[in-house]
């Protein structure tokens, strides 16, 4: 029960002024980090988890369609992971900042060619988890009007630098009110909206075909060797 730090902090003139809304989103104690969101300007202030001193802030700021959802109800999750945070939301637009101080890495656009979704030119985007150096990422809407919007992105992005590993566009459709999907023994188990079912997708099984060009093959010969890896899970 005893107090570990007290420490004051003079907060930016705006905030005393009223009318901001402050969020405290997400927090790291192996990174000793703790991470701040003023929601009306769209930036992230960061402190010390160890000694409660001021880290950096505010990052810059993101892009307008941020403003919407909150990250307590998980509309909007926020992930550390590897000295870094990861934020999006509404506007679509994936930042990655340096969690020492504040500076962006890589920002990814998940661009909505078509215009499908109503209330962005990019996919509302929704962070899953983390894993194996992996940022896994789907689409996700409060409440949707119908007919939703066909051809919504699950992603698999690196983690570092933001590059894309794989994209599949309209398989799942995540959900605010289901739950993020899970990964376990290399298998994600998530909610799909489009059908309102439980899907799980990972590596499966296969076979293989072997086949020699020719039956009788000299000694000491070069031989062509043809094959084919087809997948037979249950899914396909």
């Amino acid at each position: 029960g005893d107090i570990l730090f007290s420490e004051t902090w003079a907060a930016p003139a705006a905030w005393a002024a009223g009318g901001m809304q402050i969020e405290f989103n997400a927090i790291s104690l192996e990174e000793g980090v703790a991470v701040i969101w003023t929601k009306d300007t769209l930036e992230y202030y960061a402190f010390s988890t160890d000694t409660g001193k001021y880290m950096w802030g505010p990052a810059e700021p993101e892009y307008y369609m941020n403003y919407y959802g909150w990250t307590e109800l998980l509309e909007r999750p926020i992930l550390i992971w590897d000295g870094k945070l990861y934020s999006s939301g509404c506007g679509g637009i994936i930042y990655c900042y340096d969690l020492t101080d504040g500076d962006v890495l890589w920002t990814y656009v998940s661009e909505d060619p078509y215009q499908e979704y109503l209330f962005a030119n990019n996919w509302w985007q929704f962070f899953l988890f983390i894993t194996d150096g992996k940022l896994y990422t789907s689409h996700m809407e409060h409440s949707a009007i119908e007919p939703m919007p066909r051809g919504a992105p699950f992603l698999c992005l690196n983690a570092t630098d933001g590059d894309i590993i794989w994209e599949a566009d309209g398989l799942f459709r995540s959900t605010r009110w289901g739950g993020r999907a899970i990964i376990g023994d290399s298998i994600i188990v998530g909610m799909d909206t489009y059908d309102n079912r439980l899907y799980a997708i990972g590596k499966g099984p296969s076979a293989t075909t072997v086949l020699i060009q020719n039956d009788v093959i000299a000694h000491g010969s070069n031989v062509l060797i043809k094959g084919m890896v087809t997948d037979v899970s249950p899914g396909t």
